[in-house]
Parts: structure tokens; C-alpha cells; sequence
């Protein structure tokens, strides 16, 4: 048996999320480099590094694609596509690239929350009006 529920997330909760994941893709820059995130102190070879940087950087884009089906729009596709590249086209060592493209992909959450802020709706219904669950059921 196949159950449609609508998922709807308040636009305050989805706010919320993008400024938190702003932080989250920041913390791409130091974690790339081997730097301890608040000291900014040196605690990794540049090897240990990259390899925290494709972890951490793993962790989130599943975390996106949990996201998305709550929420989808151009952009968060585009932030979900760029993060994806970040780890199959980025390699040790490119910490400029790491930088551009997480300094693009802060600023689509701040893209995606602005136009989270501008619709009219005080509810988002979530991933194409509905999600879909599967629930297995015995007869």
C-alpha cells in the first residue's frame, strides 16, 4: 500500500535550516585546511585534511538530499549540485576552488532563504506538493 501524506514545514523552521547550513558549508574552509575550527590552530596534515574535508562534506550533502524532500527550489538544486561537484571534481591541495565555491554556495542559502522569506504562504508543502511514503502492510 503506497500512503501520500503532504509534508508542511512552517517557513520559520525552513529559515532557519538554510542560516544554520550556512554555517555548516563555512565550516568547509577551515576543515580543508587542517585547522581546528575556532582556534584556527594547525592540527592536521594537509592528507588528514582533505580527507575530514570529504567526510564532513559527504555528511552534508546526504543531508541535502534528506532536505530536499522537504523543500526544492532552483537554487537548493544548484547548492546540492555544486556541493556534489565539490567532492568528485575537488582535490587536495585546491583550497582556492574549495573557497569560491563555498563562498557560492553561502550565497545561495542566502539566495534560497530570501526566497523562502518571500513567499506568501506561512507553510511550504513539502517536495512537489507531496512526499511520498511507502508503508507496508500485511492483509
Amino acid at each position: 500500500m503506497i500512503e501520500k501524506i503532504e509534508q508542511i514545514i512552517p517557513k520559520e523552521l525552513l529559515i532557519k535550516y538554510y542560516k544554520g547550513l550556512i554555517n555548516s558549508i563555512y565550516k568547509l574552509l577551515p576543515i580543508s585546511e587542517g585547522l581546528k575550527y575556532k582556534s584556527k590552530e594547525v592540527i592536521y596534515t594537509s592528507d588528514e585534511a582533505f580527507k575530514n574535508y570529504q567526510i564532513y562534506l559527504s555528511n552534508l550533502i546526504v543531508e541535502m538530499y534528506g532536505n530536499s524532500v522537504f523543500f526544492t527550489s532552483d537554487n537548493s538544486i544548484k547548492l546540492l549540485s555544486i556541493l556534489t561537484g565539490m567532492i568528485q571534481q575537488v582535490h587536495e591541495n585546491e583550497h582556492q576552488k574549495i573557497k569560491r565555491l563555498t563562498m557560492e554556495s553561502i550565497n545561495l542559502c542566502k539566495k534560497i532563504i530570501k526566497e523562502i522569506e518571500s513567499s506568501k504562504t506561512t507553510e511550504l508543502i513539502g517536495s512537489n506538493v507531496t512526499n511520498k511514503i511507502n508503508t507496508i502492510t500485511e492483509s
